[in-house]
């Protein structure tokens, strides 16, 4: 992670900054699923508003690799062509589970 966007965002405030990492840390799992879940249930809304915020989550934390495959998700949702988001989504999951073992314990 790389915290000097969010430190800019915050006006150097570490106590803002260290929030926001811990909510992403007990958030951010919890959102995966509920990815994967609009994804199998086809909410195609809630897909788009989940990887939304999680594009932006991502991006303050300098995360720009796991923002990006959220933009393209996004992206491929909001424009209707569907046919690629589980495949997106399952090559996100492994790079997020690989974040996870190394930044987010």
């Amino acid at each position: 992670m790389d915290l000097t966007f969010l430190r800019d965002l915050m006006n150097g405030d570490e106590r803002l900054v260290s929030n926001f990492v811990r909510i992403f840390r007990e958030q951010a799992p919890k959102q995966i699923e509920e990815i994967q879940e609009a994804l199998a249930n086809e909410d195609w809304e809630n897909f788009s508003n989940l990887v939304h915020s999680l594009k932006t989550q991502y991006a303050y934390l300098g995360l720009t690799d796991l923002s990006e495959q959220m933009k393209i998700m996004e992206f491929e949702v909001d424009n209707g062509d569907k046919t690629q988001l589980k495949p997106l989504l399952e090559h996100f999951h492994k790079e997020f589970r690989i974040l996870s073992e190394k930044e987010l314990q």
